[in-house]
């Protein structure tokens, strides 16, 4: 049950988030809508201009209409009425009666009476022909119950087959697709129709009063009429593609929508914070069907508004189920080809376009078939598609909709399935890479010793004609020398056989190895175990590994070989209980420039299962503790924010719902130095109050001030582990002189240093200003003082300091010390 609320809860959180974003971002929703309105709007126009030009020029009066001789019309034998495709009524003669010219002439009646109608019809013609040779003509208009014509014509016999038809509708349906522009097939299929009405009213007076009562028809007259071009539905004509991008459009934005939030790994900031892939997948997945539902319908409430014969003239009913499957389709395919792009802009570059211009065959066969059906039915003035029109197979609407639903169904499952298997739980790189190695289980040794590596080593002194085995085995010696660390490894493997509750979080031999030649190592053999309520610092220059340990202690990278523990809970396995238990603040602002501060945290509340008066409260208490509540701040939209107010936001979220343990990816990265402090001070330092803080950063003064104990990782491993003081101590035994000097003067300066301490070392030296470390046994400060006095004398000296070793010098030297690890990875 509580999982079920849940679920609720957290796609309510994302439906509300999504509809505000769309909101707020006014010209991409202007775009989306009332573009094509406004192409079904100038087609419109377009096509009532023609239409009226067309009427001018072609409608005109009939003031002496020709007369036509009182005779009956019989087809010609090609035109004549058979069964076809288009024409299955029961009783017509079959197409291959063409064949041998047997076909018959078929008149169509119909009535309330059928027996009384078939009587009728005996008596239409006379059962006895009498010719006059001197007077042929006449002779037959008086059979047919008309007067003398001066039409000369050939004289044959044919015969005459009389179908009963249910009612007058499908009497004028027959005689409609018997017109050539009154089926899709183009043909002709004449019954017999002029001079029928006569014929029938003299055999109903011949019924009353006897054969020999007559009713003549003297002749036939063209009625007033207006001709016009029958192409004037220019929509049908020439709106497929148009209706078919249009629609198409949708999938840009789903596509774009998903592809954006994997690319800034919102999602995973989003799952981070409790989301599960169902709610995800389904908020998702209602939110593109109701925008699409939306847009369709404005479409085509739009188009029958402005009079457009696509829209009007075909059944409401079938347009809602195809336009329905269609866009559940056009929505599946979106999940599924957002799982193989990488970045936005792929996903709105060239594969989006190829999608929308090239359309897709079974929105465009079913558009097609709906055009067809408008342009014959405003030709000859009927309506277009029906759903008795769905068991014709030659329009293949029905066959349309059966393979769009079917592929709507399978693309759907199988996007699900791919995104399933592509989450870091199931780990399918790790799958793969051990299908490789069974199948080459001995791959030949890759040369690993450069040129470059080798002028390297040399220049450093620390090996000369090393071999890949000496150089891994030199790395090692390295790491096992530094005690701390080792002892930081006997505590995990205590607790690996104890599993007590003293440390929180645990990392046990983390490693993380990139594919390639050769493999490239990010983070090797990481062990570490933190309190709780401890505020643990990782320090390290630039791509040092820092986000890559806080990734895989966050379930975001999956290590190549290692465990890490929330609280005795492996990250591997129980992803879903350590959410619910952790916090996250990236290095990046993972935000939305269209919500507010306010509307941010409600979002993630309500991902945490708040609700009601809690998430309330819990919202304000963040913006309180991170001062985002005064002056509007969190009523502020997203792109109003400063960088400060950004990184306040973040951590509020991190922290929102009281999670036991918060990582913090570098919390003050970009900020300048009076920022960073105020940030440290009035939020930071309340945000370690009673919960576990894992901080990486490359500022050692940010780390000192805040953190309980620091890790220095360089070169993607860990050199050394203490609390601040500890660090500081290992180096008490040596100074840190500085000296700022012209570059050119560096001989002077060296020499100058050497004066000072024999042993000096040269730790760092950007421009004109180095640093060196001096023992502390070879220096005296009285001395120090004099010999700078006497060297300002001789060269430019701008400044020069002598200290104690602060953490950044210590992070420095052992950042230098260790730049040949790089060499071996």
């Amino acid at each position: 049950m509580n999982s079920s609320r849940n679920f609720c809860t957290q796609v309510n959180g994302i439906l509300r988030k999504n509809l505000i974003e769309q909101k707020r971002d006014t010209c991409k929703t202007i775009w989306l809508f009332f573009f094509p309105m406004f192409l079904l709007l100038a087609m419109s126009l377009v096509q009532t201009f023609i239409s009226h030009e067309l009427n001018q020029g072609y409608s005109h009066i009939l003031l002496h209409p020709k007369k036509w001789p009182a005779l009956l019309y019989i087809p010609a034998m090609p035109d004549r009425a058979v069964e076809t495709k288009s024409s299955r009524f029961v009783g017509l003669a079959p197409e291959s009666c063409m064949n041998t010219g047997s076909c018959p002439v078929t008149l169509l009646l119909t009535g309330d009476n059928k027996s009384f109608g078939l009587s009728l019809a005996q008596k239409m013609f006379p059962s006895t022909v009498s010719l006059n040779s001197s007077q042929v003509l006449y002779s037959l208009a008086n059979m047919v119950l008309g007067s003398e014509t001066g039409v000369q014509r050939e004289l044959r016999c044919v015969r005459g087959l009389y179908l009963w038809m249910n009612s007058s509708s499908e009497v004028n349906d027959e005689l409609f697709k018997g017109y050539h522009q009154g089926n899709l097939e183009g043909k002709i299929n004449e019954f017999v129709a002029a001079r029928s009405i006569n014929l029938v009213s003299n055999a109903y007076i011949r019924s009353l009063k006897g054969e020999s009562t007559k009713l003549l028809l003297g002749s036939l007259k063209g009625m007033t009429n207006r001709n016009s071009n029958p192409c004037r539905e220019i929509s049908s004509a020439f709106g497929t593609l148009i209706f078919d991008w249009a629609i198409m459009q949708l999938f840009n934005v789903v596509v774009t929508s998903l592809v954006r939030e994997k690319q800034l790994k919102k999602r995973m900031i989003m799952k981070m914070q409790q989301l599960s892939d169902n709610a995800y997948w389904v908020s998702s997945y209602a939110y593109f069907l109701m925008l699409s539902v939306i847009y369709v319908v404005c479409l085509a409430v739009f188009g029958a508004v402005v009079g457009i014969g696509f829209f009007t003239l075909n059944d409401i009913k079938i347009q809602v189920l195809f336009y329905f499957v269609s866009i559940n389709l056009q929505i599946s395919l979106g999940f599924l080809m957002a799982h193989f792009v990488a970045n936005v802009k792929v996903a709105t570059g060239i594969w989006t376009t190829i999608m929308e211009l090239y359309p897709g065959f079974s929105l465009y066969r079913g558009l097609y078939e709906f055009a067809q059906y408008a342009l014959v039915g405003r030709r000859i003035g009927t309506q277009g598609i029906q759903w008795k029109d769905l068991s014709n197979t030659e329009n293949g609407i029905r066959t349309v909709l059966v393979f769009t639903l079917v592929e709507w169904l399978i693309i759907l499952f199988v996007a699900y399935y791919i995104d399933k298997q592509a989450s870091p739980k199931n780990n399918v790189k790790k799958k793969i890479l051990s299908i490789l190695k069974r199948i080459f289980p001995n791959p030949l040794p890759l040369p690993r010793n450069t040129v470059k590596k080798r002028i390297l080593l040399l220049m450093l002194n620390i090996c000369k004609n090393s071999s890949p085995k000496t150089q891994e085995s030199s790395t090692v010696s390295i790491e096992m020398k530094n005690h701390d660390v080792s002892k930081e490894r006997e505590k995990v493997d205590k607790w690996l056989l104890e599993r007590g509750s003293t440390y929180v979080v645990v990392c046990d031999h983390l490693k993380i190895e990139l594919l390639g030649k050769p493999e490239k190592i990010v983070v090797r053999g990481l062990s570490l175990a933190i309190s709780k309520g401890e505020c643990f610092g990782v320090l390290g220059p630039n791509a040092a590994g820092k986000t890559s340990i806080i990734s895989m202690m966050t379930g975001i990278t999956t290590p190549t070989s290692g465990k890490a523990f929330i609280e005795g809970l492996e990250i591997e396995s129980n992803t879903k209980e350590i959410y619910t238990r952790m916090g996250y603040c990236p290095q990046k602002n993972l935000l939305w420039e269209t919500l507010t501060g306010r509307e941010h945290l409600l979002f993630y509340g309500r991902l945490r299962n708040l609700k009601g008066s809690y998430l309330t409260v819990a919202m304000k208490n963040s913006l309180e503790r991170v001062k985002l509540i005064y002056s509007g701040a969190g009523d502020k939209m997203i792109h109003k924010y400063s960088e400060v107010e950004k990184r306040r936001l973040s951590i509020a979220i991190s922290l929102l719902g009281d999670p036991k343990v918060v990582y913090m990816d570098e919390p003050t990265v970009g900020l300048d130095p009076i920022s960073r402090t105020n940030l440290w001070s009035g939020v930071l330092k309340h945000a370690k109050q009673d919960r576990t803080v894992i901080l990486t950063t490359n500022s050692a003064e940010e780390a000192d001030f805040l953190c309980d104990r620091i890790a220095i990782l360089v070169n993607r491993s860990l050199q050394c582990i203490g609390k601040p003081q500890e660090l500081k101590a290992k180096y008490k035994e040596s100074f840190i002189f500085s000296i700022t000097a012209p570059l050119h003067y560096g001989k002077e300066v060296e020499e100058l240093v050497r004066q000072l301490s024999p042993s000096a070392c040269k730790i760092f030296q950007i421009s004109e200003t180095q640093k060196f470390e001096l023992p502390k046994k070879e220096v005296k400060i009285a001395a120090v003082i004099q010999a700078m006095l006497s060297a300002k004398s001789k060269f430019a000296i701008q400044a020069w300091a002598l200290t104690r070793p602060s953490l950044q010098d210590i992070l420095t030297k052992v950042a230098s010390n260790n730049i040949a690890d790089d060499i071996f990875l």
